[in-house]
C-alpha cells in the first residue's frame, strides 16, 4: 500500500458503521488499515484512553475517492 489517508474515524471497535464500513470497503476490493485498533483493549485500565484514542480507518491515496464515496453512503 502506497502512502495512506485517514478517510473515517470511529470512537470503538464496537461502532456499527465501522464494522460497516470495512466490509464495503473488502466487497469493492479497497485496501485499508486500521489504525489504533489495539488501544482500545486499554480503556478499561486506562480510562482516558479511550477520549482520546480513536480508530481510524485509512487507504491508500489512489483510493481515497471511492472510500468516501462508499463512506458518505453509511452516514
Amino acid at each position: 500500500m502506497n502512502k495512506t489517508v485517514t478517510v473515517a474515524e470511529f470512537p470503538n471497535s464496537m461502532d456499527i458503521r465501522m464494522n460497516l464500513f470495512k466490509d464495503m470497503l473488502e466487497a469493492a476490493s479497497i485496501d485499508y488499515i486500521v489504525v489504533n485498533e489495539y488501544g482500545t483493549f486499554l480503556e478499561g485500565t486506562f480510562p482516558a484512553i479511550s477520549e482520546t484514542l480513536g480508530l481510524e480507518i485509512r487507504v491508500s491515496e489512489e483510493d481515497v475517492e471511492k472510500a468516501l464515496e462508499i463512506y458518505n453512503s453509511i452516514e
